[in-house]
């Protein structure tokens, strides 16, 4: 273990020079914590677990303890650094084409923002002091969210988002895992009051005032996670989305008037986003790898993919390409 103490640097300006470094690599915000157990979020996705909210979700179940104490996944861990990487480009699709939620629009953010981490985390070791430490971007058994609010970079939603009082919610969160000790941010304090657009909007119900989500009837999960056909219920309800959903960030308020993230330039090259109805149409098995080979919608297969696509009643290849 690395003893920082003997190094001797200011608390306060570490943590200022990751902020300024992190803004710099393009990230839109950065906020830091310190690691402790997250009790109640555990307690809470234990009993959301146990209820079968979480569908054909079976990774969730894993990793629990891991969840609830981040330290198991860094050896000393000291700091959780949250960053948050901005999607809005301000784009939109043709109409009356096949629906694609915003954040797949460009190539995986995967890719982007672990890179971007990795080149922080380079930074933290060579200009602050040396640390051990893991990046992570949707790739760990994190309460990513809790940990943003935690850092002061937000509030989690009625919609289950994070909610940044400038930045809206469409971005996603990174974070970096360090044994290092900076000087912390305090948690925002914040809530959507008594909005309830989202729940509202919602076509499936997947959401409630109350706050609870079932992940089974969002439209997200089903065309996703789900490997399975959707079901007839819900196809009317699908509002033309064939990968992932944005209703319920669409009509928030705090997503309204949003500044376009500059940075996205260079990450939106796919065509994804233009494509038509009549291009979906001519997608076969193999030209939809090749679509796909770089971005979020990977994780949907050609064969899912032609059954979200019947399910909105757009024509699709032939038969024989679905089995791939």
């Amino acid at each position: 273990m690395i003893n920082h103490s003997e190094i001797g640097f200011d608390l306060h300006d570490a943590a200022q020079r990751i902020k300024s470094k992190a803004i710099s690599l393009g990230f839109s915000a950065c906020g830091i914590a310190p690691v402790h157990a997250l009790e109640e979020d555990a307690m809470f996705m234990k009993q959301w677990l146990q209820n079968g909210k979480h569908g054909m979700m079976a990774y969730l179940e894993r990793y629990a303890e891991h969840r609830e104490h981040p330290d198991l996944l860094v050896e000393n861990a000291r700091s959780v650094i949250v960053v948050l990487y901005s999607y809005f480009w301000g784009q939109q699709q043709p109409q009356d084409a096949p629906k694609v939620a915003k954040y797949a629009y460009g190539i995986d953010y995967h890719y982007v923002v672990k890179q971007k981490l990795q080149q922080l985390s380079d930074y933290i070791n060579e200009s602050i002091a040396p640390i051990h430490g893991r990046a992570f971007c949707d790739s760990a058994p994190l309460f990513e969210r809790r940990w943003a609010q935690q850092t002061g970079l937000g509030w989690i939603g009625t919609n289950k988002c994070l909610i940044h009082p400038q930045l809206g919610s469409f971005f996603v969160i990174g974070e970096l895992i360090v044994d290092l000790e900076v000087a912390y941010d305090a948690p925002l304090k914040g809530d959507c009051g008594n909005c309830g657009l989202c729940v509202a909007a919602c076509p499936t119900h997947a959401l409630t005032f109350e706050a609870e989500f079932d992940a089974t009837r969002c439209i997200s999960y089903q065309t996703i996670e789900s490997k399975e056909d959707i079901p007839d219920q819900l196809k009317s309800l699908l509002h033309g989305y064939v990968a992932g959903c944005d209703i319920c960030q669409d009509v928030c308020p705090w997503n309204r008037n949003l500044m376009i993230n500059p940075n996205l330039s260079e990450t939106v090259r796919d065509l994804v986003w233009e494509m038509t109805s009549v291009d979906w149409r001519s997608v076969t098995s193999a030209s939809y790898k090749k679509l796909v080979k770089n971005s979020s919608l990977r994780r949907i297969s050609y064969k899912k993919m032609c059954m979200n696509l019947q399910a909105i009643q757009t024509s699709i290849p032939d038969e024989k390409d679905k089995t791939e």
